[in-house]
């Protein structure tokens, strides 16, 4: 599951990893006007807020919200760690798996996704402070900082304006 999914919505919601790894059932919301969303919940990163980050239309027709109506508790339960970064061993095995698919470059990790999302969000013409509301990332300046932001249902049709380079195949897996 882990395998699929975590990169697919790192792909569409941009995501940190550890947002993503640790991701349990009840994060899962839909606002009155239907629009399906992620609550995050503060993580240990200390740049981590917590947020609504809309669910691209591309996660829905891959499955995503099947998929977690399937779960019961967290999304991954296999991406544990002994540590207080469950998503370490996740990070190690998607680095080996690149390797594996002779993708070398120190420049590409999975932190890469981010980087990506921020791009398709700017070529779909979504402004910084959208942006940096979904992602999570604070305001460049202090009037920036006033108002609790966007609503849900605006940030929803904004993502909708992304045309992924890549479309996400159905994405089906076996508990």
């Amino acid at each position: 599951e882990a395998a699929a999914w975590i990169p697919a919505i790192a792909y569409l919601t941009g995501m940190r990893l550890e947002e993503i790894a640790t991701l349990h059932v009840r994060q899962f919301h839909v606002d009155a006007l239907g629009n399906p969303y992620i609550h995050t919940e503060d993580g240990k990163n200390e740049n981590s807020t917590d947020r609504d980050v809309p669910i691209h239309p591309s996660l829905i027709d891959a499955g995503l919200l099947d998929y977690v109506h399937s779960c019961h508790g967290r999304l991954f339960p296999k991406v544990t760690c002994t540590n207080e970064v469950q998503s370490k061993a996740y990070s190690q095995w998607y680095g080996r798996h690149l390797d594996s698919l002779g993708i070398t470059a120190r420049s590409k990790v999975f932190h890469s996704f981010r980087h990506l999302f921020k791009d398709l969000c700017r070529n779909a013409g979504l402004d910084d402070s959208a942006i940096d509301q979904i992602c999570g990332h604070e305001p460049g300046t202090v009037g920036g900082r006033y108002g609790t932001g966007r609503r849900i249902d605006v940030l929803s049709e904004l993502v909708a304006r992304i045309v992924p380079p890549v479309p996400l195949p159905r994405i089906t897996v076996q508990h």
